[in-house]
């Protein structure tokens, strides 16, 4: 049978069947032509979800090695920084970027090898032209 779409013209014809025959057009059977189907509002507002019920599983043997081995290390690393308290930290500016050491050797590598190299490869290469 013909279904109509419910947001259109309302249309004579189907209007008349649908009073007679309620299972013929969705108006017929949609609840929200029909009314709201909710409870009141004192009555929606008494209701509230329930709650969960959350039962703490026990830990298996190795999660508590786990947590144990994790718990000693973490001991032995506040007593660690607590032994050290006056020392450099690993992370201090000092420890990170060390005072420089000069070294002509490297100096002079970096700034004039390039030229150097190029220089004696230019007079090689003057030299095998003559």
């Amino acid at each position: 049978r013909h279904v109509r779409n419910v947001l259109s013209e309302p249309d004579v014809n189907t209007e008349q069947r649908a009073k007679s025959s309620s299972t013929t057009s969705l108006e017929a059977s949609s609840p929200r032509v029909k009314g709201d189907q909710s409870p009141p509002e004192s009555k929606r507002s008494s209701r509230r979800p329930r709650k969960k019920i959350k039962v703490k599983r026990e830990k298996t043997e190795s999660e508590k090695r786990a947590t144990a081995v994790r718990q000693s290390r973490e001991a032995q690393y506040q007593e660690l920084r607590a032994l050290a308290e006056g020392a450099a930290s690993v992370w201090g500016f000092e420890s990170l970027f060390p005072a420089t050491v000069w070294d002509d050797v490297s100096v002079y590598r970096d700034l004039y090898e390039v030229n150097d190299r190029d220089g004696s490869q230019f007079l090689r290469e003057l030299a095998n032209k003559e």
